[in-house]
């Protein structure tokens, strides 16, 4: 009995680490493009301006994805 049981929680812990690993790859694939000042850094996840609205004087440039 004791064998089965190593045999079963085996099994979950394998599930639970395919499932993790699974659920981690969706997370990164649907994160969001961002623009990023080029003079303080900030981080926008959407375009309003060409200037940054924290510092005033950087420009927004595209960076892709967060990966």
């Amino acid at each position: 009995m004791n064998g089965e049981s190593k045999t079963f929680y085996g099994a979950v812990r394998e599930f639970n680490i395919r499932l993790g690993y699974l659920i981690r790859m969706i997370g990164e694939s649907m994160q969001p493009d961002y623009w990023a000042c080029i003079n303080c850094g900030h981080v926008k996840y959407y375009k309003e301006e060409i200037m940054c609205c924290e510092c005033g004087i950087g420009e927004m440039i595209y960076k892709g994805d967060l990966k």
